[in-house]
This record gives structure tokens, C-alpha cells and sequence, in this order.
């Protein structure tokens, strides 16, 4: 929830809390969780939750926004360096270990379709884009891959993380087929 005003401390340490808790909640029992739970987890009260959250729709948006977040700041990251290949390998193995330990939020925000993430979404593509150009330029991947289509294909492991798949399988089949033939 913004306020436009910086939280107090103790409030800004209760709001990390609870979104802490409510990952961890969700992981455990699905988006049909109550607030109560999360809120015992934060070790806060229900009316602390509903100040910071109103609905549970908003909290779920919230931990949607900032998993997105997350995973614009790891491929960020991966931008950084300077080898392509390194920097590709280290996109998709993050991101499968990622899916990995956080596939009860993507069970939640798959549940709650209604989460935006348009904005974050756009500078992913636009992340992807200027990772696809560097590792297209180096001939490491296909040449008619478009960002679109490698954000399909992440898309792809992610569900089959979320089916049971080896992380580390998904993210070496991934590379491979992004391979020029």
C-alpha cells in the first residue's frame, strides 16, 4: 500500500514481515490461506495485516510486484557480465532456482490472475532484449529468437518447475535448445 510518506521503522520492519511471512505461508498452504496465519507467522497482529494490506488481494499483488522485482534485479545482475555465455547461463540458473524455491508464489499469482505486473513485466522484456542481443551477437543462440519467445520458454520451465522437474534439468534443456543449429 502507498502512502506516499516514509513508514516509521518498527512499521516498515512489521510490512517486511509480514510479506516474509506471507511467502512463506503461501508456500505452504496455497492462495487459500486466510490472513490470520500470516499474520501469526509476521508475529504481528490481524489488525496490523488489514492496515498494511487491506485485502488479501493486495498483499498477494504486493508479493507478486516484488517477486517480479526480484527477478528484474537478478537478470540486472546477469547483465553485468561481460562474458555472454557466463551471463546467459547465469540468467537461466538463477531463474530455475528461483521458480524452485518460490513455486508457491507462482502457484498464488497463477490462482489470482488479476495481479499486475504489466510495468515490471515491460522492463523484463526490455532486460531480456539487451541480453538476447549480447549472447545473439557472440552466435551463442538461435538467430530468430526474439525476446518474446525466450520469455515463453522461461515461462515454459517455470511451469515445469512448478510440475515437479529438476531445476538444474530445465535450466541445462533450456540452454541447449537456445543453441544455433
Amino acid at each position: 500500500m502507498e502512502t506516499g510518506r516514509q513508514l516509521r521503522a518498527d512499521a516498515r520492519r512489521n510490512r517486511e514481515r509480514i510479506l516474509a511471512a506471507a511467502r512463506a505461508v503461501f508456500l505452504e498452504e496455497g492462495a487459500d490461506v486466510q490472513m490470520e496465519p500470516i499474520a501469526r507467522r509476521a508475529g504481528v497482529g490481524i489488525g496490523t495485516v488489514y492496515r498494511n494490506f487491506p485485502t488479501k488481494q493486495v498483499l498477494i499483488d504486493e508479493v507478486g510486484r516484488q517477486w517480479v522485482e526480484e527477478r528484474c534485479t537478478a537478470t540486472a545482475s546477469a547483465l553485468q557480465i561481460e562474458d555472454p555465455a557466463e551471463a546467459l547461463r547465469v540468467f537461466v540458473t538463477g531463474a530455475s532456482a528461483a521458480m524452485a524455491r518460490d513455486v508457491g508464489i507462482r502457484k498464488v499469482l497463477s490462482h489470482y490472475e488479476e495481479v499486475d505486473t504489466a510495468e515490471a513485466d515491460a522492463l523484463h522484456l526490455l532486460q531480456l532484449k539487451t541480453l538476447l542481443d549480447r549472447v545473439r551477437a557472440a552466435g551463442l543462440v538461435r538467430p530468430d529468437l526474439t525476446p518474446p519467445d525466450l520469455f515463453g520458454l522461461m515461462c515454459g520451465m517455470a511451469f515445469a518447475i512448478f510440475r515437479g522437474t529438476e531445476p538444474a534439468l530445465c535450466a541445462e534443456v533450456l540452454l541447449r535448445g537456445l543453441r544455433p543449429t
